[in-house]
Protein backbone atom coordinates (compact mmCIF):
# COMPACT_ATOMS: atom_id res chain seq x y z
CA UNK A 1 0.00 0.00 0.00
CA UNK A 2 2.50 2.01 0.92
CA UNK A 3 4.41 1.51 -2.63
CA UNK A 4 0.96 2.47 -4.12
CA UNK A 5 0.73 5.98 -1.86
CA UNK A 6 4.28 6.85 -3.42
CA UNK A 7 3.39 6.04 -6.55
CA UNK A 8 0.15 8.21 -6.79
CA UNK A 9 1.66 10.95 -4.88
CA UNK A 10 2.77 11.96 -8.51
CA UNK A 11 -0.61 11.56 -10.06
CA UNK A 12 -3.60 11.73 -7.37
CA UNK A 13 -3.13 13.63 -4.15
CA UNK A 14 -6.32 12.39 -2.98
CA UNK A 15 -6.39 8.34 -3.89
CA UNK A 16 -2.65 8.89 -2.23
CA UNK A 17 -4.45 10.79 0.84
CA UNK A 18 -7.02 8.02 1.50
CA UNK A 19 -4.17 5.33 0.97
CA UNK A 20 -2.47 7.18 4.12
CA UNK A 21 -5.54 6.55 6.03
CA UNK A 22 -5.60 2.59 5.02
CA UNK A 23 -1.94 2.49 6.44
CA UNK A 24 -2.92 3.90 9.81
CA UNK A 25 -5.95 1.46 9.51
CA UNK A 26 -3.37 -1.66 9.30
CA UNK A 27 -1.10 -0.33 12.21
CA UNK A 28 -4.20 -0.41 14.44
CA UNK A 29 -4.87 -4.42 13.38
CA UNK A 30 -1.50 -5.15 13.71
CA UNK A 31 -0.84 -3.44 17.16
CA UNK A 32 -3.77 -6.24 17.96
CA UNK A 33 -2.43 -9.04 15.94
CA UNK A 34 0.81 -8.44 18.23
CA UNK A 35 -0.49 -8.60 21.48
CA UNK A 36 -2.59 -11.85 20.40
CA UNK A 37 0.59 -13.31 18.72
CA UNK A 38 2.49 -12.24 22.18
CA UNK A 39 -0.33 -13.25 24.42
CA UNK A 40 0.06 -16.96 22.89
CA UNK A 41 3.24 -17.30 22.97
CA UNK A 42 3.72 -16.36 26.63
CA UNK A 43 1.06 -19.14 27.30
CA UNK A 44 2.63 -21.81 25.91
CA UNK A 45 4.88 -24.10 27.16
CA UNK A 46 7.69 -23.77 24.98
CA UNK A 47 11.27 -23.95 25.26
CA UNK A 48 12.86 -20.23 26.56
CA UNK A 49 14.94 -19.76 23.62
CA UNK A 50 11.65 -20.37 21.01
CA UNK A 51 9.49 -17.71 23.14
CA UNK A 52 11.95 -15.33 22.82
CA UNK A 53 13.15 -15.61 19.42
CA UNK A 54 9.62 -15.24 18.50
CA UNK A 55 8.85 -12.32 20.52
CA UNK A 56 11.74 -10.95 18.83
CA UNK A 57 10.16 -11.21 14.85
CA UNK A 58 6.80 -10.12 16.07
CA UNK A 59 8.27 -6.99 18.04
CA UNK A 60 10.56 -6.58 14.80
CA UNK A 61 7.34 -6.92 12.38
CA UNK A 62 5.56 -3.87 14.31
CA UNK A 63 8.60 -2.22 14.28
CA UNK A 64 8.78 -2.36 10.20
CA UNK A 65 4.97 -1.46 10.32
CA UNK A 66 5.28 1.12 12.53
CA UNK A 67 8.22 2.79 10.32
CA UNK A 68 5.88 2.32 7.13
CA UNK A 69 2.99 4.58 8.94
CA UNK A 70 5.21 6.62 9.97
CA UNK A 71 6.16 7.38 6.00
CA UNK A 72 2.91 7.72 5.42
CA UNK A 73 2.12 10.10 7.81
CA UNK A 74 5.00 11.88 6.47
CA UNK A 75 3.35 11.89 3.01
CA UNK A 76 0.12 13.09 4.19
CA UNK A 77 1.80 15.89 5.13
CA UNK A 78 3.66 16.54 2.13
CA UNK A 79 0.06 16.33 0.58
CA UNK A 80 -1.84 18.53 3.53
CA UNK A 81 1.23 21.46 2.58
CA UNK A 82 1.42 21.08 -1.25
CA UNK A 83 -2.17 20.12 -2.22
CA UNK A 84 -1.78 22.01 -5.75
CA UNK A 85 1.32 20.72 -6.76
Amino acid sequence: ILIDCIGLMETDFNAAYKKTFNIESLKRKARHSKYDILEIIYKKKEEALRVILTSNLTNQIFDLIGMTEEISDYLRGLILKYPNQ
